[in-house]
């Protein structure tokens, strides 16, 4: 591997801050699809961009000539850096404790995060597909909704740390300065955060709707106001609409497949995927003597008792799903073919299916048992943290 030039920066001398070819203290960089490179300069307060194959740059962001300052105009030893597609610059200014946003071309940024005090020594910062801003500060990583000036902790933590990465599943990676080490905070209640587009919802939930009312239709005519039985005055709403038992059969047939045998497939395909990500997941600790490099797996207590409690949340939504649909529809599917050998009671038809209702029912408080914490509060987003990549360092 070549080693090739620098692309942007020089070596600076004294009374050189007026330079745009020179960086002070380079700490956050991006890129953009035209590979125009971005960096911001903590000890020249002021972040630069360099075009591709240019010699020096120019600030898009606090003051040109290095000078610190709260202003909006100004920053105080800009650190990380996120660019979003529409080229604005999301700039922790560390040392005035706030997230500026900087649009392209403006001469001036808006404080999205940190207006009111909250943050302090904020030292990176990203942004998702929604615009929620991500920071990491001197205590932890704060989530800030859009347009909300206060932020939600997403992570606590005492040590400083200088830099954070998500990954494709949710996971939090955080530089940790003050012990050497990078950790990682691992999802394990929640690990798929939906990242697809709201068109692509809107889409999937118009064509669940579609579907459950085309199913829905044939139950115009086959359900009807009767009488009930032994009784000249007393009504009920009951499926006598059918012409043949063989449209009875076909008709409960389907009902049973897309509502117990479909729905159990899916369930079950679901929450097995939950369970591989959550199991497959693992602790890999590298730690790098002299030349040499050795990887051990470090099982975590914390973490393990994490993966089975939710592989038994997964288990305990589909068995209760089924246990509480099978009874109706099986005893049903062997009335309507056995052709009359078997009856069902009113009585017990009316109790299968207030079993059956119940079951949507019981889903809340599954999820609140499970996630119930006897020493703190309980909360249905459960995040554990634990180190996954310590590097031990040689001082020289």
């Amino acid at each position: 591997m070549s080693t090739l030039p620098p692309i942007a920066g020089e070596v600076a001398v004294s009374g050189s801050w007026g330079l745009y070819s020179i960086i002070g203290t380079a700490w956050g960089i991006a890129v953009d699809a035209e590979s125009t490179v971005f960096v911001s300069d903590c000890s020249m307060n002021r972040v630069m961009q360099w075009s591709r194959w240019s010699s020096s740059g120019w600030p898009v962001a606090g003051s040109s000539s290095g000078t610190a300052g709260s202003d909006s105009s100004l920053l105080s030893c800009p650190m990380g850096i996120y660019l979003d597609q529409n080229s604005t610059l999301y700039i922790a200014d560390r040392g005035n404790g706030r997230i500026q946003k900087w649009p392209s071309g403006s001469s001036s940024g808006i404080t999205v995060a940190g207006a009111n005090g909250q943050i302090s020594s904020p030292t990176d910062v990203s942004v998702d597909t929604y615009g929620t801003v991500y920071v990491l500060s001197s205590g932890g990583l704060y989530r800030f909704n859009p347009g909300s000036t206060w932020g939600t902790v997403v992570i606590s933590f005492s040590t400083v740390s200088f830099g954070f990465k998500f990954d494709s599943i949710g996971n939090v990676y955080v530089a940790d300065h003050d012990s050497g080490v990078v950790r990682q905070y691992e999802a394990i209640c929640c690990p798929f955060r939906l990242r697809t587009t709201f068109r692509r919802v809107r889409r999937i939930i118009i064509l669940c709707w579609l579907c459950s009312l085309i199913i829905a239709i044939p139950q115009l005519f086959i359900f009807e106001q009767s009488l009930i039985p032994k009784s000249l005055t007393k009504y009920r709403c009951a499926s006598t609409g059918y012409t043949a038992e063989w449209q009875r059969r076909i008709y409960f047939t389907i009902f049973a497949c897309y509502v117990l045998i479909i729905p159990a497939i899916c369930m079950t395909i679901c929450y097995i995927k939950i369970i591989h990500v959550v199991i497959s997941s693992k602790n890999v600790w590298i730690q790098k003597i002299q030349d040499q490099t050795t990887t051990t797996i470090l099982p975590s207590l914390s973490t393990s008792f994490a993966k089975v409690k939710t592989v038994q949340l997964a288990m305990t939504i589909i068995i209760v799903f089924v246990v509480c649909w099978t009874p109706y529809i099986v005893i049903t599917l062997i009335e309507i073919y056995s052709n009359g050998y078997l009856y069902k009671p009113l009585w017990l038809d009316g109790v299968l299916q207030i079993i059956c209702l119940t079951q949507s029912s019981l889903n809340p408080f599954i999820y609140i048992i499970f996630n119930h914490k006897r020493k703190h509060s309980s909360t249905i987003v459960l995040v554990l943290a634990r180190t996954s990549l310590q590097i031990s360092r040689r001082r020289i």
